[in-house]
């Protein structure tokens, strides 16, 4: 086979082969972007992006109208989702390898693209792909959100649930097809997909407060509160890094969790979580650090704090001797 020479000089040349793959990288990068930078320069779309504004700012959604119609008219989202992947698809066509300009996530079944983000709130686009049948959950999550779907696309079978803090929980069957809107209110309403019989596309607008309330797993059949999760990204990974600080057994981190137990401005799981780690690391140093909490007149962890006291010196009435020897 003949080679021409320019060619056979490139391929020796991984350097220059790197500069373009580099060079054709950017465009696609540049090209899509400007598909989402087109496609906010819309009016309408603009407007919508206004209306999530002051939702997220606090308005009623009767407030917000274009944002309403959308969770609510299918004719509406549907075409307002139609427009947007039309663009999105021509996009793509004319550079293969590139990627819708959305912040996305995929997990095992379920894709969400992030359309718009104002503090707390987003309006997402979420595809369900059929899996099979689901075991029958035991469990529901409710967190402190508030959210609106509307079904443009598919069919799928779940349970809507409702909770009002304690006692049992209250579980519905759903089907949902095309047209279908879902509300779930914060704290006390959930919802399960379970079976996808096509793939369920989801249209969802979501608006978290500023300081979320813990995220609750509830038992079903009792209504008990199996565990809770912070609703707060920043103290989700707080609470992890002070996990694994104190899995890997780091003591040069007392230091910190001490000021991050001790400091009333911090979430209080946080807060929870270095007062642990930090009796785990170092018992005389965590029992002193219990103390000072649990003597506080005004402090979320004070109670908390003296029943942990209470129950670690009946069990281990040794740890008494630590209290003692603390100046």
């Amino acid at each position: 086979m003949r080679v021409h020479p320019s060619i056979a000089a490139l391929r020796g040349d991984n350097a220059s082969q790197r500069l373009a793959a580099g060079a054709r990288a950017q465009e696609r990068s540049a090209a899509m972007c400007r598909v989402r930078e087109e496609w906010l320069a819309q009016p309408e779309v603009h407007r919508v992006e206004r209306d999530l504004e002051a939702y997220a700012n606090g308005a009623g959604l009767e407030a917000c109208p274009l944002l309403l119609k959308l969770v609510m008219d299918h004719t509406a989202a549907d075409e307002f989702i139609e427009t947007l992947c039309a663009r999105v698809l021509a996009a793509v066509e004319r550079h293969p390898l590139g990627e819708a300009p959305f912040r996305y996530t995929a997990a095992h079944g379920l894709t969400t693209l992030q359309l718009f983000k104002s503090a707390g709130t987003t309006l997402n686009l979420a595809a369900y792909e059929p899996l099979g049948n689901r075991p029958a959950p035991d469990s529901a999550l409710f967190a402190d959100r508030d959210a609106h779907e509307i079904v443009l696309r598919g069919e799928a079978e779940g349970i809507v649930h409702t909770w009002s803090g304690e006692g049992a929980i209250g579980s519905l069957p759903m089907r949902w097809t095309r047209g279908n809107t879902v509300r779930s209110r914060a704290r006390t309403e959930a919802r399960q997909v379970l079976r996808v019989e096509r793939t369920l596309l989801v249209l969802q607008l979501c608006r978290a407060p500023a300081n979320p309330a813990p995220t609750r797993e509830v038992d079903l059949a009792t209504g008990r509160t199996r565990s809770l999760a912070s609703g707060d990204k920043s103290a989700s990974q707080a609470l992890m890094a002070l996990s694994v600080l104190g899995a890997l057994g780091d003591e040069s981190a007392l230091g910190v969790m001490e000021e991050t137990a001790l400091n009333r401005s911090e979430d209080k799981d946080v807060r929870w979580e270095a007062l642990r780690q930090t009796v785990s690391l170092d018992t005389a140093r965590g029992m002193a650090l219990l103390d000072t909490l649990a003597a506080r007149a005004v402090d979320a962890l004070a109670r908390p704090a003296r029943a942990l006291r209470a129950q670690l010196l009946s069990s281990q009435p040794g740890l008494r001797a630590l209290l003692e020897e603390t100046p």
